[in-house]
């Protein structure tokens, strides 16, 4: 069993986000909680190469666009961004975030839509 506390987290913030990353140390999964207020990224499209992301809104609402498609998102409603997928979140919403295999700075890039 893994197990940490909210405390241990780190925090990453940016302008239009706050991340709270549990470190659990796993190659296969990790998780995170974002707290979106705005457009994230604010600038261009992202883009996980490998992880596969699925979001569950703990609070909240907005739109998630992916792929040239948005889907409107609201408290409990959970989405699974698939590897290679384009993609920005846009609203004020929190949301708890598990990739697989865990997320890393290298897979990820942002780009022009």
């Amino acid at each position: 069993m893994i197990y940490k506390i909210f405390r241990d987290t780190q925090l990453f913030e940016g302008f239009t986000n706050r991340t709270f990353e549990y470190n659990i140390e796993d190659k296969d999964i990790n998780y995170c909680i974002i707290d979106i207020f705005g457009r994230f990224p604010k600038e261009k499209i992202a883009v996980n190469n490998v992880c596969k992301a699925m979001a569950h809104i703990l609070d909240g609402e907005g739109i998630l666009w992916v792929e040239g498609k948005t889907q409107s998102l609201k408290k409990d409603d959970v989405v699974v961004i698939m590897p290679g997928e384009k993609y920005y979140w846009n609203g004020k919403m929190k949301i708890g975030l598990s990739c697989t295999p865990a997320w890393y700075p290298e897979q990820h890039e942002r780009v022009e839509e």
